[in-house]
């Protein structure tokens, strides 16, 4: 099995791949010494060998047991096996849904969909490439300067090239080049829910929350010693 399979160095610290299937990198976790309980990375390598073929194993019985519980009509339309029954439907509201798709938008904390956003930029789409960053992070232009990627070492493009894609400039691209979007924001409704919500500070987690229940009819109020917004 080759050395680096499963394995990237960074930091003079070996790092188990974002690519290696999730129940795999659980068990081996992230910095495959401390996983393995030993600094000689032979060694380590030695017991992530035999973890990799526990995990073989627990996956071939998987598989015989779905293959058993297949239905037994044909599902190409003359089955009347509903398809919830042995195929449950994606469910995009639990986190764990992005270890299943883009290895950089799982990396990602706000989960944005990076492959959608690079494609609206080569489309030089900037507004429409920056309001999709703005859906799950408020500052896609501050991002873009001071974000310390954590998307890129995930890029699959490092596994076939030098270096990843530059994820975290493009989203600068986006927001240097994007046009005016007043109108795509959502509006601030007139009639209030009587709500008032106190946010301490006028950071860049005041401004978030500020941003998603404006929305919804919420007064918010912030509270600080100087009259600007900053963190």
């Amino acid at each position: 099995m080759s050395k680096n399979k499963y394995l990237y160095k960074r930091h003079n610290t070996w790092w188990v791949k974002l690519s290696v299937p999730k129940t795999l990198r659980d068990k081996l976790g992230y910095d495959l010494r401390q996983t393995t309980g030993t600094s000689n990375l032979d060694e380590a390598i030695l017991k992530r060998d035999q973890i990799v073929q526990e995990f073989r194993d627990v996956i071939n019985t998987e598989k015989n047991l779905l293959e058993n519980s297949k239905p037994s009509k044909d599902i190409s339309g003359s089955s009347d096996v509903p398809t919830s029954e042995y195929m449950p439907k994606t469910d995009i509201s639990d986190p764990q849904y992005f270890h299943k798709v883009v290895d950089c938008q799982w990396a990602c904390p706000a989960h944005t969909n990076v492959p959608e956003y690079i494609r609206l930029i080569a489309q030089k789409k900037y507004t429409d490439a920056y309001m999709l960053n703005w859906k799950s992070n408020v500052f896609p232009g501050i991002l873009g300067r001071t974000c310390d990627r954590p998307c890129e070492p995930a890029c699959r493009r490092s596994r076939t090239h030098e270096e990843p894609v530059a994820i975290c400039r493009l989203k600068r691209v986006a927001a240097d080049n994007k046009e005016d979007f007043d109108t795509l924001l959502p509006e601030i409704p007139s009639e209030k829910n009587g709500k008032n919500i106190a946010l301490i500070g006028g950071g860049p987690a005041s401004l978030t929350v500020a941003r998603d229940l404006l929305p919804l009819g919420y007064e918010v109020t912030y509270l600080k010693k100087i009259l600007s917004l900053a963190g």
